[in-house]
């Protein structure tokens, strides 16, 4: 969903390489902070942050993959009222 959007100029996304290479190599997406440190030393509030968000998406793209935009609207909704 994310990559989708970015690909469409919705903004700026941090995404895994190996999703986007195609992207970066015919220019329709770009790199802008290609020095941007790793997650190496990351501190556990920022690290339980991360996690938290990666659970939730994950959630939101099961349904949008399942072809229910709808239910993946309700998904993202009822995630960000949750907090």
């Amino acid at each position: 969903m994310l990559h989708q959007l970015l690909l469409m100029g919705g903004g700026i996304g941090y995404l895994l390489l190996w999703l986007i290479e195609d992207d970066l190599a015919t220019g329709r997406l770009v790199r802008l902070l290609p020095a941007y440190p790793e997650r190496r030393h990351l501190s556990a509030k920022v690290r339980s942050m991360i996690d938290f968000l990666v659970e939730k998406a994950a959630g939101i793209a099961v349904c949008a993959q399942s072809g229910s935009a709808e239910a993946a609207q309700k998904r993202a909704i009822s995630v960000a009222s949750k907090g």
